[in-house]
């Protein structure tokens, strides 16, 4: 009786770290997903674990609203230049109008938002556009679930 109490406490140890492995697991490889930052010099956006499926661009000043999304046969890109997004993607307005193109407002705020391609907390850029049009980093961080948008 007292073997088999033993062998059952050892085998609830090793589930346990087993276990305990697993979730690290999971945690260390879904984090990543929707990481990614402005470069500057380049005016384009660079994803950090993964390549873009889902862009949101959204005006803080302005009423501007645009979706940028991977199209299923399209290629995965890692670096995005919204002033020549890739024939890759659809633009999408809010209202849901499919356009080829378009132009941020000069002097403006906006919230760029990687919304990725994995089922991970999504990550936001704030950025403004000065009045030549060429983007500038104003803060990051991730999107709460209960925002806005």
């Amino acid at each position: 009786m007292v073997g088999s109490i033993s062998r059952v406490s050892k085998s609830i140890k090793k589930m346990k770290k087993i276990s305990y492995f697993i979730i690290l697991l999971c945690m260390f490889t879904s984090c990543g997903g929707n990481d990614f930052s402005f470069n500057k010099e380049k005016q384009s956006f660079e994803a950090t674990s993964t390549y873009f499926g889902i862009i949101e661009i959204r005006g803080i000043d302005n009423e501007d609203c645009y979706k940028i999304t991977r199209k299923l046969e399209g290629r995965k890109i890692k670096s995005i230049n919204l002033k020549q997004i890739p024939n890759d993607f659809y633009i999408i307005c809010c209202n849901g109008d499919t356009i080829d193109s378009f132009k941020l407002k000069m002097n403006s705020e906006y919230k760029i938002i990687n919304g990725g391609v994995y089922d991970t907390p999504r990550r936001k850029i704030i950025i403004f556009t000065d009045e030549k049009g060429l983007l500038y980093e104003r803060g990051s961080g991730s999107v709460s679930e209960y925002s806005d948008w």
